[in-house]
């Protein structure tokens, strides 16, 4: 149903004065609107323009509680996640905007040694990165466990036996040195990755450790295929003897039988006259241990 407009407000409608205020009603919600819209682009150049001033700019970046992993290689990834803009106009430098959650990740898939990290803006141009390493438990040589030399590079390894940065070439036996495992011998990005379960690494250890009590100076330990593992002992004058083993077996029993059989006086004292020419001790035998000396029969 068509509403119909009375008289009286048609005539009110089409007065002059009528239609004058609402003009300039209209006018004025024009003016209104292009002020606002002017105070907006200045408030936004105002803030493009102070975001992108050189006192708010992050130009320094500190390393602290590094000792292994070099400060320069942290302060060029983070260098790298400053760069650039966001929107292609706000500084990725920006003291207030600096992506401190991305360089915290980065850092920590880069630099997996590392054990706790703080990012923190110390002023309006610099940030610091706060770390503490992983204290290096041993060391892994890499797949190949045809070479056990020294001068293979290695890795360091957590207390769960991840990799947690490259080591430097030591020419002792500082820390224990692992070859093989289960890492692929093609990756060549193994940081972070463990070559075997963190409670057999440990076990591993333990076990080394009670070698190096009963007098063994261990070298290396390898990790065969299937479940035959091999440590390798230093004997003197340049040579070494194998201490093969399964991976299954009680260590404990193994370091007992093997104590037992270094208390017997005949191997004690040919231990003492001719170690050098020792050629291994065999504990793959439940309850045994063989021997053999290089030029025995």
């Amino acid at each position: 149903m068509k509403r119909e407009v009375s008289p009286l407000k048609k005539h009110i409608e089409e007065s002059p004065k009528i239609r004058a205020l609402k003009e300039k009603r209209q006018q004025a919600r024009k003016r209104l609107a292009l002020f606002l819209t002017v105070v907006c682009i200045a408030l936004l150049l105002g803030f493009v323009y102070a975001a992108r001033h050189p006192k708010l700019q992050l130009i320094q970046v500190s390393v602290e509680g590094n000792t292994v992993v070099d400060a320069k290689d942290v302060i060029s990834l983070v260098d790298a996640d400053l760069a650039g803009m966001y929107a292609y106009v706000i500084p990725r430098r920006n003291a207030f905007f600096y992506p401190r959650k991305q360089i915290m990740a980065d850092i920590r898939r880069e630099f997996p040694r590392f054990d706790s990290l703080d990012v923190t803006r110390t002023d309006l141009n610099s940030i610091l990165i706060k770390v503490s390493e992983v204290r290096g438990h041993a060391l892994w040589c890499g797949a190949d466990t045809s070479n056990i030399s020294n001068d293979v590079p290695c890795w360091f390894t957590d207390g769960a036996g991840k990799l947690v940065s490259e080591a430097p070439r030591y020419s002792g036996n500082v820390y224990l040195r692992f070859f093989g495992g289960s890492i692929d011998p093609a990756d060549t990005n193994v940081l972070g990755q463990a070559f075997v379960e963190p409670a057999a690494f440990q076990k591993l250890i333990a076990f080394s450790e009670q070698l190096t009590l009963l007098g063994f100076n261990v070298r290396a330990l390898v990790i065969g295929e299937g479940s035959e593992n091999i440590f390798v002992v230093d004997v003197g004058e340049g040579s070494t003897a194998d201490i093969p083993f399964h991976a299954v077996d009680d260590y404990g029993l193994l370091v007992a039988n093997l104590t037992a059989a270094l208390s017997k006086p005949e191997l004690a004292a040919k231990l003492k006259a001719d170690k050098q020419h020792l050629q291994y001790f065999d504990l793959r035998y439940e309850n045994k241990v063989y021997y053999k000396f290089r030029g025995d029969e």
